[in-house]
């Protein structure tokens, strides 16, 4: 049974702000999607005073291109970004992650920004947001600033954000006609679990070869992780089946995954391999030409 808490609902930013000032010192939390917030206060493992609800800000549900930038208010839920004409057309990438969240009825309240901020090493949108190059506009009633996405975290349910800060917003550069993408993940089960591992990429090729490339993994670290490694060694590259199985491989050696209740360690550090060698795999089929694809 959950204990009886005082309730607050602002409908701007600029009164969110104000309620968060005013009651700095006192225990409250803010209520995004509450998928995870509200089970915990069910557990008692969170027992806040109150709760700022932010369902009523309007600001924050937006989903805007803004001078050849994605804008993604922190109140958008999974359930909006499925259902955007942009993003499946800019974001292709982020919208598959969100085909593969939950069930319908978590889509629809589990907000973009709570997923970020609840900082889950299996967090699904973070590998693609992570793969789009994106950064997150951070505000409290005293400054706001923007963050690059991949320095956000600091650990499994640790980030960078004061007591008194909230993420508003999340964005990336509109991906040009000639990017592409993919994201994979394991689970359970399809779509209903907590990931086993997961991995996003978002390259662009000239001329044939790896003009830059992105990879991103999930639940193979402390924190959702960029492969610097891999993308260093593909750069400039054509996506060879020869090169694809080296990237794979030093792939293995970049994750640093755990053994826990959904996998182990060598199980998730093998399918690091596995999964991309599958979305390069893809990519490559994608970029070759119509005669190449159907030989």
């Amino acid at each position: 049974m959950l204990k009886p808490v005082d309730y607050l609902s602002p409908t701007t930013i600029d009164e969110l702000l104000r309620l968060i000032e005013l009651h700095r010192d006192k225990d409250y939390k803010v209520l995004a999607g509450g998928t995870d917030l509200i089970v915990r206060m069910k557990e008692k493992i969170e027992k806040p005073d109150f709760l700022i609800d932010l369902s009523h800000v309007e600001e924050l549900a937006r989903i805007e291109e803004r001078a050849n930038m994605i804008y993604l208010g922190a109140m958008v839920t999974c359930a909006h970004i499925i259902s955007s004409k942009l993003l499946s057309q800019s974001a292709a990438i982020l919208v598959a992650a969100c085909q593969r969240l939950g069930s319908p009825q978590i889509r629809s309240r589990a907000t973009l920004g709570g997923n970020i901020a609840n900082a889950s090493p299996a967090g699904d949108t973070v590998p693609p947001l992570l793969a789009l190059d994106a950064s997150l506009e951070l505000q409290s009633p005293s400054r706001s600033r923007t963050v690059a996405l991949e320095s956000f975290f600091r650990g499994p349910g640790e980030t960078i954000l004061d007591p008194d800060e909230l993420i508003i917003a999340i964005q990336f550069s509109k991906p040009t006609p000639d990017e592409k993408g993919f994201f994979l993940k394991l689970g359970q089960r399809s779509a209903m679990s907590i990931s086993k591992i997961s991995v996003a990429g978002q390259l662009h090729l000239n001329m044939g070869r790896t003009a830059w490339i992105r990879i991103a993994y999930g639940a193979v670290a402390s924190t959702p992780i960029r492969a610097h490694a891999v993308e260093d060694f593909l750069r400039g590259k054509s996506l060879t089946p020869a090169i694809i199985t080296e990237a794979a491989e030093i792939a293995q050696q970049t994750v640093s995954p755990i053994t826990d209740i959904r996998s182990t360690e060598s199980y998730r550090r093998k399918m690091s391999s596995i999964l991309l060698r599958r979305g390069l795999e893809g990519l490559m089929a994608a970029a070759a030409p119509p005669g190449a694809r159907s030989s």
